[in-house]
């Protein structure tokens, strides 16, 4: 007969007196922490020690192909527009407060909330849905700019690639060809598919939801975006091109996080994850801003900083794991590139001068990231973008401006409406293979090309829908007054 070994006993009673105590302690705090962990940090415990997915994950396989998506070819003469109340107060308060009230904001004294099954009804996309001509009337939109968003969806798809992606020089798209003029010299699939893709987003087209003709199109564009995302150990990247990656990485990312929220895909959730952990990745150690590359040396600079806040925000409003570190850094860079007005106005980087993009950049991120509408600093953004109003060229400062003021809502944004609304529908093409589309000479518009001016024209006449506004409780308080 044979008996076990002892001879870990005989180590174990050798052992000093005080170093059996202390791991007998660290053995029953281990435990006791399984039972009392908040369930806050369990998820965070959950989400970091996840198993990576390897080259192999179905994240790659194609989407669900759309039902009851129509196969038909788009009718250029069938020009849909949403019907617009002619007063928007005929409809009924108890339904428009849900859709303006129940809406996600990032608190920075809060900790940290990760949910797995946000709904995308109650996010900042709602508006996107049935309540779109409500919001249009109420925020003052018209039969004439949603014309012009249908005649531009129009566009964009009639220059989608046959593998689902687009190119900033459409011509090499075999339905144009050439017949339309302005092509943009970027290289990037990606982000010309994503920034494609987003006006449809904005709308409320999915594969599955929206207007049925144009499901496949963002169908198509999304399985591209998954097929030619690379896995790398830092998270998912976008990056295909060697000029400005981080620019078509954050672009991207923003159209998948968008899509995931709007649809709550498994395999985009998936892949919207792993964008959002490469941002993080790529985000500078130094000053907690971005650049061209991935924790680029030279220091952040605030056109990138704007795109990758997005869609930290979009994937955070869809339920993903954005951890508040990564915002506390992006603060420390924006206190970097303020200028002397306290915060009211920004630069591109600290030795530049502020311009009304920078600024405008900057203060819609500091609206994201949790400043209130009566911050002292945003009263004087404001009132500076105010008196700038619209640029008649600069599509770029038009974009990031347009959300500002919409956000913040009130006569300032009455009056950037008025001055912006009318003159850009009228500076759409309406003539040959080019209607529908955008374009004018004006910074940056050239880089783009056509594909860029109209994405861009297409998302600032969405402004109505396409964001709920960030102090929503106010825009209620003041279109909705209480008896």
């Amino acid at each position: 007969m044979s008996f076990p070994n002892r001879s870990w006993l005989k180590r174990w009673t050798s052992l000093p007196g005080y170093l059996i105590s202390i791991i007998v302690h660290a053995i029953l705090m281990l435990v006791l922490l399984h039972f009392y962990l908040p369930n806050s940090f369990r998820a965070f415990q959950e989400i970091i020690f996840q198993p990576g997915f390897s080259e192999n994950s179905d994240i790659f396989e194609n989407l669900t192909d759309p039902s009851a998506a129509s196969s038909e070819q788009a009718s250029f003469a069938a020009v849909q527009v949403v019907a617009i109340p002619a007063n928007p107060m005929d409809f009924p308060h108890e339904a428009m407060l849900p859709l303006l009230t129940q809406r996600p904001q990032w608190n920075p004294a809060a900790s940290e909330q990760v949910s797995s099954s946000a709904d995308p009804r109650l996010s900042a996309f709602a508006g996107r849905g049935d309540g779109k001509g409500a919001l249009l009337a109420l925020y003052g939109g018209s039969e004439g700019s949603e014309r012009a968003v249908t005649l531009g969806l129009e566009w964009l798809a009639e220059h989608q690639n046959p593998n689902g992606s687009w190119h900033y020089d459409f011509t090499r798209c075999p339905q144009c060809r050439g017949k339309c003029g302005n092509p943009g010299p970027q290289t990037s699939s990606n982000s010309a598919t994503a920034l494609a893709i987003l006006p449809f987003l904005g709308a409320g087209i999915t594969p599955k939801h929206g207007e049925p003709r144009h499901r496949q199109v963002v169908d198509r564009g999304l399985k591209f975006l998954l097929q030619n995302g690379r896995l790398r150990p830092e998270g998912l990247s976008f990056i295909d091109s060697t000029i400005g990656p981080m620019y078509h990485h954050g672009i991207t990312a923003i159209a998948v996080c968008e899509a995931a929220a709007m649809t709550q895909d498994p395999q985009l959730k998936e892949a919207a994850q792993r964008a959002v952990d490469f941002i993080r990745y790529a985000q500078i150690p130094t000053d907690g801003g971005w650049r061209y590359e991935p924790q680029d040396r030279s220091g952040g600079d605030t056109s990138m900083i704007g795109w990758q806040i997005m869609a930290l925000k979009s994937g955070q409003m869809g339920g993903l794991h954005v951890p508040n570190e990564v915002f506390f850094k992006a603060q420390r860079f924006l206190d970097s590139v303020v200028a002397l007005d306290g915060g009211a106005m920004y630069k591109y980087k600290s030795d530049r001068d502020a311009t009304p993009a920078t600024s405008s950049i900057g203060l819609l991120c500091q609206m994201y990231m949790g400043w209130n509408a009566d911050h002292p600093s945003l009263i004087r953004g404001i009132e500076y973008l105010s008196a700038e109003g619209p640029d008649r060229d600069n599509l770029y400062y038009n974009y990031y401006a347009t959300q500002v003021m919409h956000h913040y809502g009130g006569e300032t944004w009455r009056r950037w409406n008025q001055a912006q609304r009318d003159p850009l529908i009228t500076r759409q093409s309406l003539e040959g293979h080019e209607r529908g589309s955008w374009y004018f000479d004006g910074p940056w518009n050239d880089e783009g090309g056509r594909l860029y001016t109209t994405s861009l024209a297409i998302m600032i006449l969405e402004v109505y829908y396409r964001h709920l506004p960030l102090y929503q409780q106010q825009a209620v308080e003041s279109e909705f007054p209480l008896d």
